[in-house]
């Protein structure tokens, strides 16, 4: 799975490494922000087998966890640098 933000950044489901990673807009490295342990489990950092990803109007960002069925949130907080 793939979605933007309201600032345009790419957010990427890593199915097989568990994780989801976050393009910022203009361009860069991808960057892990949620699952970066690299292997699957149920714990609060980790995901098993993750494939969808999605926004809602407040900015909090939902990622199916399927191996764990379950769904996770996640508030998405600025870097509070004025961006």
């Amino acid at each position: 799975g793939i979605s933007l933000d309201a600032d345009e950044n790419l957010y990427i489901v890593d199915q097989w490494k568990h994780r989801v990673v976050r393009v910022v807009a203009g361009g860069g490295l991808a960057t892990c922000i949620v699952g970066c342990t690299g292997s699957n489990g149920s714990a609060a950092n980790q995901f098993s087998n993750p494939w969808a990803l999605a926004f809602d109007n407040s900015g909090n960002l939902f990622v199916t966890d399927g191996g764990n069925r379950r769904i996770r949130k996640f508030a998405i907080i600025s870097n509070g640098c004025g961006e």
